[in-house]
């Protein structure tokens, strides 16, 4: 399960964001990478200042078999996970039937560190679902990007 949920991990977040960065300035998307910047640093903070602002301990007497720091409400790793893998498809893949299979994609590996999150006791259901819910967009835009 720690494997399951590796990519919820910093350093995995911390690459992701490089190889994004990277991407969008080998193939000169700036408005996407403008967006893509400020996307990503509002919905961290943001999710750093609803965490401090709740302040939801973590549950007692439950053992977490994972690593994990801070509160757990929302969930830090799984809100900047999202936003990121969201924009991500939005900035990289075309409109169409690719970026649709990009979305689902998104959506399984967000399950599956989900449940690995949630077995090693990382992270509270509730947590999970508000991270996501913030990090992942409100709606879908109709027309190309």
């Amino acid at each position: 399960m720690e494997a399951a949920g590796l990519l919820a991990s910093e350093k995995a977040i911390h690459v992701l964001w490089l190889s994004n960065l990277v991407l969008l300035v080998v193939f000169r998307r700036w408005r996407h990478l403008f967006v893509w910047v400020g996307v990503g640093l509002l919905v961290a903070n943001l999710g750093a200042f609803l965490a401090l602002g709740l302040q939801r301990p973590r549950p007692f007497e439950v053992e977490t078999i994972g690593d994990w720091s801070g509160f757990s409400m929302p969930s830090l790793p799984m809100t900047v996970l999202a936003a990121f893998l969201v924009s991500t498809v939005y900035a990289l893949i075309p409109p169409g039937t690719w970026r649709t299979r990009g979305k689902w994609a998104v959506g399984v590996l967000l399950v599956i560190t989900a449940v690995s999150r949630l077995y090693l006791a990382q992270d509270h259901p509730t947590g999970i679902l508000a991270g996501v819910v913030l990090g992942w967009p409100r709606r879908w835009p109709r027309s190309g990007s």
